[in-house]
């Protein structure tokens, strides 16, 4: 398992994990919660899904450690996916 205690707190993460098994999805989130403060966690599908009302009642964990940002990608922009833009999300550890 990665150490991430290892690196700075400017280092950013991305992953492009709409690609994984969401299993693969799962084990990430839960082994990105020990990133030091200040790193940014980029990724392509939500791994600390803060869209919905019960998500804080879930898992009030990832509303402590993360300040979540949402952002759209225009559409075309990412080789492959089909169509218009999709969610592109932030979270930096806090």
């Amino acid at each position: 398992a990665p150490d991430f205690g290892s690196h700075g707190p400017h280092t950013a993460v991305w992953t492009a994990n709409l690609l994984m098994p969401r299993a693969v999805t799962h084990f990430m989130a839960e082994r990105f919660r020990t990133l030091p403060r200040g790193c940014r966690l980029m990724c392509l599908d939500d791994l600390y899904p803060h869209g919905r009302a019960c998500m804080r009642t879930r898992d009030p964990e990832s509303f402590e450690l993360f300040a979540m940002t949402d952002f759209v990608w225009p559409a075309y922009s990412v080789e492959w996916m089909r169509g218009g833009g999709g969610r592109f999300y932030l979270h930096e550890r806090i």
